[in-house]
């Protein structure tokens, strides 16, 4: 039962943002870092600051992802 004057959150966005953000580290960063930041963006309306936190860290993925992607291909050679 909530409290009262308690806002009904949507947390399933957080979560499912921050877990693309993590499969964006190994597979396909721009496809699941962009689900991640679409999910930061549109938790901002319920929380800005998490919201924001999101899509950094969601953004940072599709970096460091596209950086461990282009190091194993390097290795790969």
């Amino acid at each position: 039962m909530r409290e009262a004057g308690t806002k009904n959150k949507p947390t399933w966005m957080l979560v499912v943002g921050y877990i693309n953000a993590l499969i964006a580290l190994l597979l396909v960063p721009i496809l699941f870092g962009g689900l991640g930041i679409l999910f930061g963006y549109l938790y901002k309306k319920h929380d800005p600051k998490q919201g924001k936190t999101l899509m950094i860290v969601a953004g940072a993925a599709i970096v460091i992802g596209a950086l461990i992607g282009g190091f194993t291909y390097m290795m790969d050679q």
